[in-house]
């Protein structure tokens, strides 16, 4: 057991080098501002406010354990971003724990467990999670995730005989799995991996595996319901998108995430829909052949290859990722590197497995050393783009350049960037963005407004009332535009003292 501990302790410590420089980083305008900075649940959060977290979705967004979290952070660290970014580095220390005590629970060689433990800890598609504050959501549903899926695999442990409603570690497992979607619900649907598990590893019946499923279902479709009306209040689906492209959108972005974790590069913290909409008959004809060619590889692998590690790798990696795709509402960004940090892990165990069975094939010294040094040579890549990537988040300016380098010709990047220069006082750089995103998309309201009200700062009056006008004519309802207008219209009219 102690080389076990210490291979984690070296897993442990290695991230924690490399996440160093988070601890140095701000908040960023990339929903820190929502969550955080102007949330009055976040910022004075008392034990007498603590109910209304519950029933105050923020900004269509259902994650109440989660806001309880930066409230107590707010509290703690006065508002200061090291604390933040130290709970943040500290929770996924403890799911690396997790994931290691998990994979060892389900008996998997030991080269599984620490290659998928270390490409869960270092993967550059994890920075997302760890280095920016507002992910805290995706670090704690997935603590309660594992948290979890350990109570069960103690639980079978205890005998046939033991297992029941009422067993503790059942009880407790049902617990941490409502706490993980009140976290947020990433995780509703696993259940479908734990059922999925029993019925073809234990051998469970169909019948029996339904009922002990029952109850993490019920929960899941509970939270499920608040989390999808809360957002339908907020967040209007995109127009024009049918079922047909839904589904076809969904393999695509999941084809994606597959690709990104077998070659993350070009990663971004957005990736903009609108660069494929609407669907042309030949992206929808490219994704069609991308989703049936990912299908057949799917169901060859389930059925053909009779190997549990991999093909129920891949199943919990497809299941889990179902609620971040575009089946039920279509997402600004096609897909979210935070939205793998858990559900990956299925990615990662299928990767661990192959990579000891071909090391088991190769019987030649030489052979062997070779692909070894790939290995360490994949590793250190590994290490030192995690590292870089973390710098990306150190503050909203880096974090937009970073995106616009990506996608130069998105007017959103350019809006996003724009506040943080003006935030800094910077206002002709913010002007220049603001104008880039403008020429990107002139029907941008939030854009002209932005620009009107830095001109206003700039005692530019009449440049201000010409984007009023821009954004009052793109959106006639839009009341802070009006009421800007109005003002500026208003102080004209008063005669100089």
């Amino acid at each position: 057991m102690k080389p076990r501990l210490s291979i984690l302790f070296s897993i442990c410590f290695l991230t924690i080098i490399i996440y160093l420089p988070v601890l140095q980083h701000g908040f960023v305008n990339w929903d820190d501002d929502l969550f955080i900075l102007r949330n009055p649940l976040v910022q004075s959060l008392t034990l007498k406010s603590v109910g209304q977290v519950f029933t105050q979705p923020v900004e269509g967004r259902y994650y109440p354990l989660t806001m309880i979290s930066l409230g107590i952070d707010a509290h703690l660290f006065r508002g200061h971003p090291t604390g933040f970014h130290a709970v943040n580095l500290l929770l996924h220390i403890m799911n690396i724990v997790g994931v290691f005590v998990l994979l060892t629970r389900l008996r998997l060689a030991e080269g599984v467990v620490w290659i998928a433990t270390l490409l869960f800890a270092i993967h550059p598609l994890q920075v997302e999670s760890v280095a920016w504050i507002s992910s805290r959501k995706d670090l704690l549903a997935a603590m309660f995730a594992l948290l979890a899926l350990n109570l069960l695999w103690v639980e079978e442990g205890t005998g046939r005989k033991e297992r029941s409603s009422m067993n503790p570690y059942y009880v407790g497992a049902l617990i941490a799995f409502l706490a993980s979607l009140l976290c947020k619900p990433m995780a509703l649907t696993l259940p479908f991996v734990i059922g999925g598990y029993w019925i073809w590893i234990n051998q469970l019946s169909l019948a029996r595996a339904l009922k002990r499923m029952l109850p993490f279902l019920i929960i899941a479709l509970m939270i499920g319901g608040v989390t999808i009306v809360s957002a339908n209040q907020v967040w209007p689906d995109l127009p024009g998108i049918g079922v047909v492209e839904k589904v076809l959108l969904s393999g695509y972005a999941l084809a994606m995430y597959a690709v990104k974790v077998l070659a993350p590069f070009g990663l971004s913290a957005y990736y903009p829909i609108e660069s494929i909409m609407p669907l042309t008959t030949a992206q929808i004809t490219e994704m069609a052949i991308v989703f049936v060619l990912g299908l057949i590889v799917f169901t060859w692998v389930l059925v053909r290859w009779r190997q549990p590690v991999v093909s129920g790798g891949l199943f919990a990696f497809a299941v889990l990722m179902a609620p971040a795709l575009h089946l039920v509402k279509v997402n600004a960004s096609l897909i979210y590197e935070r939205f793998i940090y858990f559900p990956g892990l299925g990615l990662w165990i299928a990767v661990g497995w192959i990579g000891l069975a071909v090391w088991n094939q190769l019987h030649q010294h030489r052979a062997r050393s070779l692909m070894l040094g790939l290995a360490l040579f994949a590793a250190v890549g590994l290490v030192f783009q995690t590292h870089q990537r973390t710098y990306v988040w150190r503050y909203s300016i880096a974090l937009w350049s970073d995106a616009i380098h990506r996608f130069p010709d998105n007017d959103f990047v350019y809006l996003k960037r724009a506040n943080a220069f003006i935030r800094q006082g910077a206002f002709s750089k913010g002007v220049e963005d603001l104008r880039r995103s403008i020429q990107l998309n002139p029907h941008n309201a939030l854009a002209h407004f932005n620009l009107a009200l830095v001109y206003e700062k700039l005692y530019r009056d009449d440049l201000a009332l010409e984007h009023l006008n821009a954004a009052v004519k793109i959106a006639p309802n839009y009341q802070k535009a009006l009421q800007r207008r109005d003002e500026i219209l208003n102080a004209r009219q008063k005669p100089n003292p």
